[in-house]
């Protein structure tokens, strides 16, 4: 099975599929599957062009739970209960537009059980597991406090609340704290591997078509890759790019 990973599209649907056709994406192919390693919606102009193309996907489509994916249902919870999306950072996330995007569609409720029954917490082959953030590694005591960031064998085994705040993590940072599975590569999105690549690598490629304050943004957006990492996310928003990286396992 050849896999096509992406990740973060963000509602960027035609540069998603024009990135995936450039890599050789083949729909009709019955070796090819597509993996995206979380938030597909928010900030982008494409929501339900996203949704559509996702769903005609079907099963060759892994669809890997992303922190936007959890603002999803809790704007939604917002505009159910008061017919607006309030809060500031569902604003600043971009996740009010794709709420009334979907709305004035008549796709939300279809959406969101969509995403109930299709979105995973992580998906694992022999040599590879996707992820968004990182895989769950946060000790709490019994308050509910955090104790430290660590690798936990067992975190295959945790619940859905260890998984939300997984998908919040920086793989990169964790990473770099030596938080790995053992003879494993994880895959991730959730943070710009540009990160990775300047603090870790040194890298740093001065960008004229961003204007930005911090930057941070101001840095490559290839992968960023170390022994039992892949961190994808381009931050689709800022480069209007994605990566599309081909793995065969």
């Amino acid at each position: 099975m050849k896999y096509f990973v992406c990740s973060d599209p963000h509602g960027f649907t035609s540069i998603m599929i024009k990135a995936l056709t450039d890599a050789g994406f083949d729909r009709d192919n019955p070796e090819h599957k597509l993996i995206i390693c979380g938030d597909c919606w928010d900030r982008g102009p494409e929501p339900v062009e996203m949704y559509k193309y996702l769903k005609d996907l079907g099963d060759k489509f892994i669809f890997i739970r992303g922190n936007h994916e959890d603002l999803f249902f809790d704007a939604r919870r917002e505009f159910m209960e008061s017919g607006m999306v309030y809060s500031y950072h569902h604003k600043h996330n971009g996740t009010d537009k794709t709420i009334y995007r979907l709305d004035n569609e008549g796709l939300l409720d279809e959406v969101a059980d969509w995403i109930n029954a299709k979105s995973i917490n992580y998906f694992e082959t022999e040599h590879y597991i996707f992820v968004h953030g990182w895989i769950p590694c946060t000790e709490y005591d019994k308050w509910g406090r955090v104790l430290g960031n660590y690798y936990m064998s067992n975190w295959r085994e945790s619940d859905d609340n260890d998984w939300y705040y997984a998908r919040w993590k920086n793989g990169m940072e964790m990473w770099h704290k030596g938080i790995r599975e053992p003879l494993k590569t994880i895959v991730c999105g959730h943070y710009h591997c540009g990160w990775g690549n300047y603090r870790y690598l040194g890298e740093t490629i001065e960008r004229s078509d961003i204007d930005y304050y911090d930057d941070e943004y101001y840095l490559s957006d290839h992968p960023f890759i170390g022994d039992g990492i892949m961190a994808i996310d381009t931050c689709t928003a800022l480069t209007k790019k994605i990566n599309v990286i081909k793995i065969e396992d």
